[in-house]
């Protein structure tokens, strides 16, 4: 093998390495969360990408009606109650034109 087709293939599989590690890092620094990080509103939506499920299946990628913001956050297991603050404890906000209970 030529001596520049191997450092090729080193730099290559470096570089490889390097991408599989910052997406495995920004993967996990991702919260499981309900709720709309830009506006607060109580419910996003799970928006269903088959290309996201296909290469990170503990991702899911999240819409908010009311602010239009969307971007991924970690999946919760089914039945799993979801972390403290958002929509999936029961946990009620004081919003206007509606009483706390």
């Amino acid at each position: 093998m030529d001596p520049t087709a191997a450092a090729v293939y080193v730099l290559l599989g470096l570089v490889a390495l390097r991408v599989i590690i910052v997406g495995i890092g920004a993967a996990l620094l991702l919260r499981p969360v309900r709720d709309c990080p830009a506006c607060f509103a109580d419910a996003t939506f799970r928006a269903h990408h088959r290309w996201l499920r296909l290469l990170a299946p503990w991702l899911e990628w999240r819409f908010c009606p009311r602010c239009g913001w969307h971007g991924p956050s970690r999946r919760l297991a089914r039945g799993q109650p979801g972390p403290p603050g958002s929509a999936m404890t029961g946990v009620t906000r004081n919003t206007p034109g509606r009483e706390a209970r």
